[in-house]
């Protein structure tokens, strides 16, 4: 059995690649491990950091990180193309044509 290292949303806050090299806030992380990032594909749940919740707050591990940010990039690039501006449009004026508008 592996020993993780359990590390606080601070710590982990700091792992997360970001633009300008600070990393994610510590409320960031907390929204990714309560509420995730919805799910692009259709009929997918929400997307969550995995964490534990213990008397000394949640924590998570560096390899739950890694995990999440794989499944965060394997929904983003592997989703199907969405509908372009202009098909919404038609489709939308088809829709209010057939309701009489």
């Amino acid at each position: 059995m592996t020993s993780l290292e359990y590390i606080g949303p601070a710590a982990a806050g700091r792992l997360f690649p970001s633009a300008h090299g600070r990393g994610l806030s510590p409320q960031a992380v907390m929204r990714a491990i309560l509420d995730g990032s919805k799910s692009i594909r259709p009929g997918t749940s929400r997307i969550k950091l995995r964490a534990v919740r213990s008397p000394a707050g949640w924590l998570t591990t560096e390899s739950w990180i890694r995990e999440f940010i794989e499944a965060l990039t394997a929904d983003r690039v592997d989703a199907p193309p969405t509908q372009s501006v202009e098909a919404r449009g038609l489709r939308a004026r088809a829709l209010l044509r057939a309701k009489g508008w």
